[in-house]
This record gives structure tokens, sequence and C-alpha cells, in this order.
């Protein structure tokens, strides 16, 4: 809670954005370096893989049983009741590995961690647009080698393979506000297609991404008419891929909706009739990346983000403030509201819950970018000489 103290620090970051040019120029860091980095975190992710986690947890027992029962069945299952109910897409990602490598849980766990390996990757490609070179590397370095990340890149529950699916939404998205080409259209369409099979949180994501890409075509009125193609072009492949999900809210609404119901705040609203279970959820998820109390099903009780990369996301988040008031980029903005917009899952479910790890990962990587854009500012207090050392050296 000590971190609070650096509200004046962030303060003062937005005052020095207001007045530079630049934030930082990091030219002299080889790519090769930052290539280098990658492959240790990519490397982490497979460390110690039998031991951490230790052991298995509930839910990770009912998928590795249920998914080796669905493959094992004839014909196709599109819902399961289990745990609430979910899509079986990850069920049968199991199960598929399970009969290619053996029955043994640690398949499963090295299956999840390939995933989430690729997810690092796909942070690169889907920043690189706005972000460049370096700096998208440098982003998916801090997020690959999060403490959230690296942990539960290992839990085998389907939320923790829903990040790749959403970084390649990104990624297209982004693409196709400058490429006319209707290809980046049809890959958005694709992921977010896939995303809805994995986690129910997901079903927020084409909403945001859909709203933002109409927030871009209003700003750019000579775009208006492509973007609205484009946006309907993706709607219509991800709604054919969701199609059977489709088909189960509308003939089964209430098994579809069933964990949506168990967890949304509402119920307490109802019971208690004040905002208090609000206002908890907003304080604890808006401090779980630097004074984390931990979550109620026992799984972690550390904050997401060590202590300097804390410091880098107050900082991060002043010169975001700052740049933005300035209208220098929009890049920082979209980091922002990237951010609340991935806290909004947890921030809507049960207080008694809070915070939950599988309900902010959205959130990670927008975090990461705020935290690269607080070392570049940092950096860039260093003499030009010296900036390539100081970035490496922090990383």
């Amino acid at each position: 809670y000590l971190l609070w103290g650096l509200l004046p620090a962030a303060a003062a970051m937005v005052l020095w954005a207001l007045s530079r040019q630049e934030v930082t120029d990091d030219r002299e860091l080889p790519l090769s370096l930052l290539n280098f980095g990658l492959v240790i975190v990519l490397g982490l992710h497979f460390w110690n893989l039998g031991q951490s986690l230790p052991g298995i947890f509930y839910d990770e027992a009912v998928n590795i049983s249920e998914a080796l029962d669905i493959f094992g069945q004839s014909g196709s299952q599109v819902w399961s009741d289990n745990l609430s109910g979910r899509p079986t897409l990850f069920l049968y990602l199991l199960g598929f590995v399970h009969r290619l490598f053996g029955d043994a849980w640690l398949v499963a766990r090295a299956a999840v961690v390939i995933v989430n390996a690729i997810t690092v990757l796909a942070m690169v490609w889907a920043l690189h647009p706005i972000l460049g070179p370096r700096a998208s590397r440098i982003a998916a370095i801090i997020y690959g080698a999060s403490a959230y990340h690296l942990l539960f890149a290992r839990f085998i529950y389907e939320a923790s393979i829903s990040s790749l699916p959403l970084l390649i939404a990104v990624g297209a998205a982004l693409r196709s506000t400058r490429d006319a080409r209707r290809r980046w259209w049809i890959v958005l369409g694709l992921a977010i297609g896939v995303g809805l099979w994995t986690y129910a949180a997901f079903r927020l994501v084409p909403l945001v991404i859909f709203a933002a890409l109409a927030g871009w075509a209003l700003k750019h009125r000579s775009e208006w008419k492509r973007i609205g193609v484009g946006i309907a072009v993706a709607a219509a492949i991800a709604l054919a891929i969701a199609s059977p999900l489709i088909r189960v809210a509308v003939d089964e609404p209430e098994d579809f909706m069933q964990r949506a119901r168990e967890t949304t705040i509402v119920q307490e609203f109802a019971e208690s009739g004040v905002l208090r279970p609000f206002v908890h959820n907003l304080t604890a998820y808006g401090q779980m990346f630097f004074a984390n109390q931990g979550s109620s099903n026992k799984i972690f009780h550390f904050p997401a983000l060590g202590t300097p990369a804390a410091v880098l996301l107050w900082v991060g988040m002043g010169l975001a403030v700052g740049m933005a008031i300035r209208g220098r980029t929009a890049v920082v903005g979209l980091a922002v509201l990237w951010w609340i917009a991935g806290l909004v899952p947890g921030v809507i479910t049960l207080s008694v819950e809070a915070p939950p790890w599988s309900r902010t990962l959205y959130a990670l990587p927008a975090v990461a970018v705020i935290v690269t854009l607080g070392l570049e500012g940092v950096v860039g207090l260093a003499p030009k000489r010296w900036r390539s050392i100081a970035t490496a050296g922090a990383l």
C-alpha cells in the first residue's frame, strides 16, 4: 500500500509528458538483444514444469477427466454443464493431446504452456503496428515474464488459452485500420469466433473491439464505409464459427447463462442494497497489480507485478495521461482504455471472490504496455549513449 505514495510521482510525470517532445530514443538497442530476451522468457515457461504449479487443482482435474470422456465419445459435444457450463473447445484440445502423447496430467499442462508461449510471440506481432519492433518486444518480455502470466500459463483451464485469440484479434483490428484489404477483417472474425469458444469473459471482447473500430471510423470520416463493411465481414465470420454456441444460448438459455448468473455482482446489490460490493471490487482490482491481498480460492497471494514493475506502472500511467491530454498519440490512450476494459469482467462479478486471476487476464497485456511506457520514460532521463544499456539492465 506504500506504493499509493507514488501518486505525486505519477502527477509529476503528467507534467513532464506535457512538456517533452519525445519519451525516449532506444534506436541503439539491438533487436538481437531483445530477441534473446524473448527466448529466455519462452524458456521460463517450461522451467520446472512438473513442480509449479504444485499438484492439480480441482478445476484442472475436472477438465482432464471430462476431456478424456468427451474425446472418446462418438459424435461431438458443443456444451458441457460441468463447472457451471462452458464450451468444449478446450476439452477437445486436451483430449487430442492426450490421445497423441498419453494420459499423464503433465501432457495437458505442457499443451497449455505451449499455447501461452505462442501468446507471447503473438503479442509482439499484435503491437508492432503501434509500438514498433523494439517497444513491442519490450512489452512482450514484460508480459511474458510477469508473475501472473508465468504461473497461470500452466493452469489447465480454458481461460488460460483465451489470451491468444484476444491478441490475434487486437493485431488484426489494428492492421485493418491501415490496410484496405479485407484479409485482416477475416483474421479478426476468425480470432473472435474461436475466442468465443474459450472463456465466458471473452463475450465482451467483440463488443469492445467493434466499438473501438467504430470510434476510429467516426474520427476518420472518409473511412467509415470501409470500416463498416469490414466490421460486418468480421462479425459474420465470428457468428458463423460461434453458431453452435448461439444455438445453445437460444435452446438452453438457463444453462448458457448459468455461470454469469452465479458470479454477477447484481446478486450482492439485491441483497445489500448498497454499492459496497462494487467499491470493494474497484479497490481490489485497481490495486491488484501492486498490492494484491489474494483471492478467495487461495491460488495466489502476491501482486501481479513486482515492485520495480509496479513503480514503472505508475510512471507509465502518468506519462499516458500527460500524452493523452496533449493529444500526441492515441497509443497511450488505447493502452489505458484496454486496461480499464480488461478489468470490467472482474469488477462486475462477486466481491467475495475478488480478485480472481482469470477475470483480469485480458488487462495484463495493456499493463505490460503501460509499464513499457514507464520504462521508456525513465530511460529517457539518461544520456542518449547510456539508454540502450539502461533499457537492457532494467529488463
